[in-house]
């Protein structure tokens, strides 16, 4: 769960990074671009498509040049570190504790319900 809760914070955070970075970003995460939203359904469907697989195209790039480049590693690996000490000092105040024994209480009666 505290992975989730990481990774979102770290989702929260990645505009800030982007506008502090010093080239400009294309807009990955665009809103309303659904094929049902064009005049030509048929046309952007393909365009779509390309779109989301150039975008996994680029997520795979980058994650290779985490790995490989050391100097990009070492970047990485300080940003997981921060966001996790970010994360442990949200969960260990007061707010948050109360906040997510609320989460397990309801997530226990979620379990609890019968499924099909």
């Amino acid at each position: 769960m505290y992975q989730k809760l990481l990774f979102c914070s770290l989702c929260a955070a990645l505009p800030l990074l982007l506008s502090a970075a010093p080239a400009p970003q294309t807009e990955l995460n665009r809103k309303g671009l659904e094929a049902d939203r064009f005049a030509d359904r048929a046309a952007a469907e393909p365009l779509l498509k390309e779109r989301r697989a150039l975008i996994l195209k680029m997520h795979r790039t980058r994650m290779e040049l985490i790995r490989k480049d050391p100097k990009l590693k070492r970047i990485h690996a300080q940003i997981t570190a921060l966001y996790q000490e970010l994360a442990a000092g949200l969960d260990n105040t007061r707010e948050m504790t109360i906040l997510n024994g609320e989460l397990k209480r309801l997530d226990s009666k979620i379990d609890s319900l019968e499924k099909k």
